[in-house]
């Protein structure tokens, strides 16, 4: 391979190492794409002859200049050391092809390209990160091999075809990735028991604000990552099914939008049995396990139901909302909840409708809605139907062209996506004087068979209305069923894959990603255990063996050693050494010593000096050894014929 071909490899490999940096975005998309093109720019030019000194020359002279840019880059442009750190090392391999000397020193180029993969590893979170990891794998071993066959050719001084290496580049980063594999659970990590990492928490993108305002922009997040996962019971699913996940309530209008008045919350914590009692529970109950993503304010996502929560050991709950907060360190929150399907406040305390300066026009739709009917959920629902078959759903609220207040909503535009539907009601409500509150949250639940889970999506998020019927609040939706969340059209193949790409994606964030402390302590738990319960059997084996042979008498324990003796002998004879294991043997025997890693030239140049006249002999053998390890194609049977020859002639001498 000339020179060249070797430093487009280099290139190639540098640019690989970046490549993931466009999604990670830890720097700027354009200043990869950037580095990118500079570096194939420069290293055409450099390949193709034309003006290396020139850009030798410019190279020197602006990395002089940057030194400075550095400083002023990490204090003012980027704002940050690490953004201004990888902006060095791509200067840096930018210098290495500019500047012939720097292109020629292979083992710094090396270096340069290992930190930039390092950093784009560093950002990562998504799965597909192994699969970049793999092949950077495979492409950096090759690379090394060719190196060291380059080097092993010329410190012998004849010239070694060029090796095989993309299978034993394969040959060496399989093992490596299952070490990898075994040696993860043990690693140090952020909340490590032993040493403490640096890694911050996870954050979900949740769609959910701590406040509606109609004046401003909405968005929908078409985020496909999961944000909780809730396991059921079988018997449970028709009644809980699609779930509601709280997240948020808006019960207040307070200048221009609506808020959640927590202010005015009381903290209520009720504990009977390591639960948290929420709610009065009427009717059938069912347990349920929720992992969740943590989220600001430390959020809990309590189905529709909840009525205890349970296997958590700090919950700050608001009563009157049926909201709570669990502060998580490990980038996840996982907790059981009891659900009912009814329930009813602990406490009994008066509740009145949001001071909404309801339009008269507004009012006189609402009593048109209802007619004489007065009850509070007749009336209720009586605006949730007239809303979803009347009112038009908007997928997008962009659609909308500008943001539009609830009145006009309701009054004119009659179209909008499930906030729009939610406020509306609440505003009707409000007109009726009936008390009614935003419920914020999630909707719908993607069943995977395989960990039997059902995954709620950042896609899913949703907005519905509350009604307080005198005693409970009673849950309404006014946005059309079949258009709420979740509700695709999937044929069996395509949910059968999304399914297995859900499932790895599930092991991937929960025992890599937020694999955290108490993780690693039931590991090691777990591990104590097994290996006792291992002893004890062992023990138990042992003992009885030990039994047995004591009634058989001496003609047992013999022909247990006799076996014992056969096998170990036939091993022995299996086990034949190589020529090359016969060689190292022969010469330690005549006084030229070695070791595992002694290379195949550094041992030739050890025989030339102590036994020059064993140097015939040796050549041929070391021609075979290498040439069936690192070239292409294994040596042809004459070049083994002469290796056996020498190898024989060397052991008569």
């Amino acid at each position: 391979m000339n020179r060249r071909a070797r430093d487009l490899q280099a290139i190639a490999l540098t640019a690989l190492a970046a490549t993931p940096l466009y999604l990670t975005q830890a720097v700027s998309p354009l200043i990869v794409g950037a580095f990118h093109v500079t570096l194939a720019l420069v290293a055409f030019a450099v390949l193709g002859g034309r003006g290396a000194a020139s850009l030798a020359a410019i190279g020197r002279v602006v990395a002089i200049g940057y030194l400075p840019l550095f400083a002023i880059d990490a204090l003012w442009i980027s704002s940050s050391l690490i953004k201004a750190s990888v902006h060095l090392l791509f200067f840096v391999a930018i210098y290495q092809v500019l500047d012939p000397e720097a292109r020629a020193a292979t083992r710094q180029r090396l270096l340069v390209t290992f930190l930039i993969f390092t950093t784009s590893i560093a950002t990562a979170t998504h799965l597909s990160i192994l699969l970049f990891i793999l092949v950077f794998s495979i492409a950096a071993f090759a690379e090394l091999m060719r190196l060291s066959s380059e080097e092993s050719a010329v410190s012998v001084g004849s010239a070694v075809p060029s090796p095989g290496v993309v299978r034993s580049a394969l040959l060496f980063a399989i093992p490596t990735v299952l070490v990898a594999a075994l040696l993860f659970p043990m690693l140090p990590r952020r909340e490590n028991p032993l040493v403490r990492g640096v890694v911050r928490g996870l954050q979900a993108t949740t769609g959910i604000s701590d406040s509606i305002n109609f004046n401003e922009d909405r968005r929908i997040s078409s985020d496909p990552s999961a944000i909780a996962r809730v396991w059921l019971p079988q018997e449970a699913v028709p009644f809980f099914t699609p779930l509601r996940l709280r997240a948020a309530v808006y019960d207040e209008w307070d200048d221009g939008e609506w808020v959640m008045t927590l202010d005015r919350a009381v903290e209520r914590v009720a504990i009977y049995e390591d639960q948290l009692t929420t709610a009065r529970p009427e009717g059938f109950s069912f347990p349920a396990r929720i992992e969740q993503k943590a989220m600001p304010r430390g959020r809990m996502l309590l189905p529709d139901g909840t009525w205890a929560i349970r296997a958590i050991d700090i919950v700050f709950f608001r009563e009157p909302y049926g909201l709570a907060a669990a502060p998580s360190e490990e980038g996840q929150v996982a907790f059981g909840v009891t659900m009912s399907r009814q329930t009813s406040p602990l406490l009994a305390r008066p509740v009145s409708p949001p001071r909404y300066p309801v339009p008269f026009e507004v009012a006189s739709m609402a009593r048109q809605i209802v007619g004489a009917e007065t009850d509070p959920i007749a009336q209720a629902r009586l605006i949730e139907a007239h809303l979803s078959t009347t009112f038009t759903y908007l997928g997008d609220p962009s659609e909308l062209g500008r943001p539009v207040p609830v009145d006009e909503f309701l009054l004119q535009t009659r179209r909008g996506h499930c906030e729009y539907f939610a406020a509306g009601m609440v505003v009707l409500l409000t007109a009726l004087d009936v008390p009614a509150r935003i419920v914020g949250g999630y909707y719908g639940g993607e069943l995977n068979p395989f960990i039997g889970s059902f995954v709620i999506r950042a896609r899913d998020a949703h907005a519905w209305v509350e009604v307080w019927d005198g005693s409970k609040w009673v849950t309404h939706d006014p946005t059309p069923p079949a258009l709420r969340p979740g509700i695709t059209a999937r044929g069996l193949v395509r949910a059968y894959l999304d399914a297995l790409r859900d499932s790895a994606t599930y092991f991937w964030d929960r025992y890599v990603l937020t694999f955290g402390r108490n993780d690693q302590v039931e590991l090691l738990m777990r591990a104590f255990v097994g290996a006792r319960d291992a002893w004890t059997s062992m023990r138990g084996k042992l003992a009885a063996a030990g039994a047995m042979a004591k009634q058989r008498g001496p003609a047992a324990i013999l022909a247990l050693s006799l076996a014992a003796s056969i096998a170990l002998a036939i091993w022995m004879l299996r086990r034949r050494r190589t020529p090359w294991e016969r060689l190292l043997q022969l010469l330690e025997e005549r006084g030229i010593s070695s070791n595992d890693s002694t290379a195949p030239h550094e041992l030739l140049e050890d025989v030339r000096a102590a036994r020059p006249d064993l140097v015939p002999l040796v050549e041929p053998i070391i021609e075979a050894y290498v040439r069936e390890r690192f070239a292409a194609t294994p040596p042809g049977e004459d070049v083994r014929e002469a290796a056996r020859a020498a190898l024989r002639e060397l052991q008569a001498t």
